[in-house]
């Protein structure tokens, strides 16, 4: 009898703002790049929809994911390349 299990545990909760997060440091510029974009996708005055999309691109290229944003906002998307 064969058994795989595939799971995850949540991470470790920041007490303060001061504490570090808990993730390999290969990860660490992937991580800025969403807080930047969640930072640029706020709704407030300082949000800027050109720069929130230019860094979650950094973070999916940092996690070698493709994000087609293009594709997403397309008037015809069945006419993109996907």
């Amino acid at each position: 009898m064969h058994v795989e299990i595939s799971y995850s545990i949540p991470p470790a909760e920041c007490a303060t703002e001061g504490d570090n997060i808990a993730i390999p440091e290969i990860y660490a510029n992937a991580l800025l790049d969403y807080v930047m974009f969640r930072a640029f996708s706020k709704d407030s005055e300082y949000s800027d929809p050109g720069k929130a999309a230019k860094y979650y691109q950094m973070f999916g290229n940092a996690l070698g994911v493709k994000i087609k944003i293009d594709t997403a906002t397309a008037p015809n998307p069945e006419q993109q390349n996907v």
